[in-house]
């Protein structure tokens, strides 16, 4: 499946993090020159209706970079920044367990809105002899810079404003629950983060049917469903954190020798039952491991006679049964593993590969 950021196009790197617009943001390309031409503007109106469309979405990514340097400075990476035609997403590479951490990651997007707000409103005092009310008389079309700054203060309050409520994924959903995993388990801080984000979904709902407010209807809908899955994210990473290698490893894995045939494990390979496989030597030692990346990929000159060992690896390691699955997990992916031995008292005992991560992530509790 491929990523949010496949089909996106990137227009920058800024501070090491890249900048990305999903396709979709052609759309706002599109409804800006149905805005411009519903209200016949001139050169000059599409402008400034460019620059105000600019302005949102830079406040936007900024807003994003204070999520993404403040969790650098945790040891967190950020993959990139998209941005959506409903806002930006930075894309981080987890999320720490320290509450406090979570807190000033959560909190600092927020906050760069404020710094936008205090530089804007420095401007309007010292620079405009007009009062806000009196510019916003006239901010239906924004025409010049000093009725786009008022815009922009505005603007940042909204964005402020409103990632602050307390349901994910907005930021307030991360500051609720990070504050709540100061006094109990983050599993359960999430639950109550959840219920709550859930509870305004359905408030937004309601008020977008009485008052036929159809946009603040979909925010309900997508709020609520993104409640849900932040849920079941941290009870999977809960429950991977608490298993251990030996809960899940499997005892009945085929055996290969080195001196078979490719066209022996396909055959296996075929039955569907398992992805990767060990593979021993004369000597009932491991030799290497046959990834089902390999086999998916065989090249296509080779013959089903050929040795195993053509198509071996011996990049592995072996786990034990007390290792943690989160610590397993980390380990498959930084290494790119699909199967690992695991080893007691020097004796292979069992081994885990990736459909078995995976199977006992979607199984019930």
């Amino acid at each position: 499946m491929k990523g949010p950021g496949s089909q996106s196009l990137h227009i920058g790197t800024f501070a090491g993090i890249p900048v990305k617009i999903h396709w979709t943001f052609g759309f706002t390309v599109i409804l800006i020159m149905y805005i411009g031409f519903q209200d016949q503007l001139s050169l000059h109106g599409y402008f400034w209706l460019a620059m105000t469309v600019i302005s949102l979405f830079t406040c936007v990514v900024l807003h994003e970079y204070g999520h993404a340097l403040t969790a650098r400075k945790y040891g967190i990476k950020t993959t990139d920044i998209l941005l959506t035609p409903i806002g930006g997403i930075a894309r981080l590479r987890g999320m720490p367990q320290k509450p406090i951490q979570e807190f000033l990651i959560a909190i600092a997007g927020p906050l760069v809105n404020v710094a936008l707000m205090l530089i804007s409103g420095l401007y309007l005092y010292f620079a405009i002899d007009q009062t806000s009310s009196e510019l916003l008389e006239d901010l239906i079309i924004i025409d010049s810079f000093s009725e786009l700054v008022v815009y922009l203060f505005f603007l940042n309050f909204m964005l402020f404003a409103f990632n602050l409520v307390p349901a994910f994924p907005m930021d307030g959903g991360r500051i609720l629950r990070s504050l709540l995993s100061l006094k109990m388990e983050r599993i359960k801080a999430t639950r109550i983060a959840s219920i709550t984000g859930r509870v305004i979904a359905v408030v937004f709902v309601i008020i977008a049917i009485v008052y036929r407010q159809f946009s603040l209807g979909f925010i309900g809908v997508f709020v609520f469903i993104m409640a849900q899955r932040e849920f079941k994210m941290v009870e999977i990473e809960d429950r991977i954190k608490k298993a251990k290698v030996g809960q899940i490893m499997r005892t009945d894995y085929s055996l290969f020798y080195g001196i078979q045939s490719i066209q022996d494990v396909m055959d296996k390979y075929k039955e569907g039952k398992e992805g990767s496989f060990i593979v021993f030597n004369h000597m009932n030692q491991v030799e290497g491991v046959i990834h089902e990346y390999f086999l998916k990929n065989l090249p296509d000159d080779f013959h089903g006679s050929d040795s195993i060992r053509k198509i071996l690896s011996v990049r592995f390691e072996f786990v034990t049964p007390d290792l943690s699955l989160d610590s397993l997990f980390k380990i498959m992916q930084e290494k790119g593993y699909s199967i690992v031995p695991v080893i007691f008292n020097d004796k292979i005992i069992g081994v885990v590969d990736r459909q078995d991560v995976m199977s006992y992530v979607k199984s019930k509790n």
